[in-house]
């Protein structure tokens, strides 16, 4: 029994700080939910609860491309190299959103505001994405018990979403105390001020931060 408990605090120790710095070190999971947040003035509560679907998409879609080839062969993966092109498509993806929304703000043209139709694109990207170290996980010899593998999903889930949570929060209660950040810089900015309305300015911080997000995907792996 005393075995048992060594193993699980020991697994529950590994996953979460695997999960913690995965999630950080892709900025990805938190700088593009603040920054759509911004844009469109969405409130704490829904940004939160984006962020959590969101995460949940994200390493849910990992787990059923992982669970099939732990038990019908590791290979699987390896063999149709999934993995490197859902890295690619979601890469590409951000880039995309990201390069439409400095196109609509130069532009000057409002985007709805709708949790769902803002927010469906990112969700297909986050499915996209794989989450790489529970699949690393779980395709290791030592998970492939039931038990650890249920024990490693909840660990890791539950970690990613946390840290998802408080890096966005983190980031809206920073924004808060910069009270009028965005709208001083592109006033200041004589030559943008004549091309961007201020109005239409918030647009641009989205669109540069996951494009930027997508680039960073595509060229540092990040």
């Amino acid at each position: 029994m005393e075995m048992v408990l060594i193993d699980i605090t020991t697994t529950f120790y590994i996953v979460v700080g695997i999960a913690v710095l995965h999630t950080l070190a892709g900025p990805d999971h938190y700088l593009t939910f603040w920054s759509l947040a911004k844009s469109h003035k969405w409130s704490t509560r829904r940004t939160l609860l984006f962020t959590t679907i969101c995460g949940l998409g994200h390493v849910t879609a990992s787990l059923l491309m992982a669970l099939p080839a732990i038990y019908f062969g590791k290979k699987i993966l390896v063999a149709l190299d999934i993995q490197d092109l859902r890295v690619e498509l979601a890469a590409w993806a951000l880039i995309f959103i990201g390069l439409f929304y400095i196109y609509r703000a130069f532009k000057q043209k409002a985007l709805p505001n709708s949790l769902f139709l803002v927010g469906s694109p990112l969700f297909i990207v986050f499915i996209l994405g794989p989450c790489e170290p529970i699949i690393a996980l779980l395709m290791a010899e030592e998970a492939i018990e039931t038990s650890k593998v249920v024990s490693l999903i909840i660990f890791y889930t539950v970690s990613t979403i946390i840290t998802m949570v408080c890096c966005v929060l983190s980031l809206i209660i920073i924004d808060r105390n910069m009270i009028n950040f965005n709208t001083s810089l592109f006033a200041s900015a004589g030559r943008l001020k004549n091309v961007i309305s201020v109005h239409h300015a918030s647009h641009l911080l989205p669109g540069v931060v996951i494009c930027g997000c997508g680039l960073a995907m595509l060229l540092l792996g990040v």
